[in-house]
C-alpha cells in the first residue's frame, strides 16, 4: 500500500456541467498517452466537498470544486514515489485550463491538500531534479551534475521523461530550465 495522488482545482463559480465534461476530454487528450495519471476520460468532477485523510474542504460562496481523477502515487519532499514531473504538468494546464487554483495532496499518510500554484510547483520540481529521484525506483537514481547554471552558478541536473524528452534544470535557486 502507498499513498496515492489527489487533486482538485478550486474554480470562481458557477461552472456549468458541459464546460467540466469539455475541460475533462481536453485532459484526457493531452495527458492519457502518457499512461499514467489520468486514463479516463471523465477525469474531471465537480464536488460539494474535498474528502481527504484530515477535515473536508468545502468551496467558499461562489466558488466550484473540480476533482481530479488522478490514478498514481503521491511525490512529496517527505515521501518522493509518485510522478513527479506529470503531476506539476497536469496542475498548471489545470491551472491555465479553468482559470482557478489546483490543490493537490495524498489520500492518507496525512499528507493533506495545499494550494499548488507555480511557486508551490517550482519549489517541488527543484526538490525532484536536486534529488535525481526516478519515480520508478525512488531514491535510486541519484545523478552527477552536468555543468553548472549560468546565471546562478549551481549544478545542473539532467531528466528525462517520455512526454518531454530529456530536459535540463538548475538545481539552484534561479529554477533555470
Amino acid at each position: 500500500m502507498g499513498v496515492d495522488a489527489q487533486m482538485f482545482v478550486r474554480v470562481p463559480g458557477p461552472v456549468a456541467p458541459e464546460q467540466v465534461t469539455e475541460w475533462s476530454a481536453l485532459l484526457f487528450d493531452r495527458f492519457s498517452q502518457l499512461g499514467g495519471l489520468i486514463s479516463d476520460e471523465y477525469a474531471l468532477s465537480c464536488v460539494r466537498q474535498y474528502e481527504q485523510d484530515g477535515p473536508a474542504l468545502i468551496p467558499e460562496p461562489g466558488e466550484v470544486f473540480i476533482q481530479v481523477a488522478l490514478f498514481g502515487r503521491f511525490y512529496s519532499r517527505d515521501y518522493p514515489r509518485g510522478r513527479c514531473i506529470e503531476i506539476i504538468e497536469i496542475a498548471a494546464y489545470l491551472e491555465w485550463l479553468t482559470g482557478g487554483e489546483p490543490w493537490y495532496g495524498g489520500d492518507s499518510g496525512g499528507f493533506l491538500a495545499k494550494a499548488f500554484g507555480p511557486r508551490e510547483r517550482v519549489s517541488l520540481k527543484r526538490h525532484y531534479y536536486q534529488q535525481g529521484f526516478d519515480s520508478l525506483s525512488p531514491g535510486k537514481c541519484r545523478q552527477a551534475p552536468i555543468g553548472y547554471c549560468p546565471t546562478c552558478g549551481a549544478p545542473l541536473v539532467k531528466t528525462f521523461s517520455a512526454r518531454w524528452n530529456t530536459q535540463v534544470f538548475c538545481s539552484g535557486r534561479c529554477g533555470l530550465s
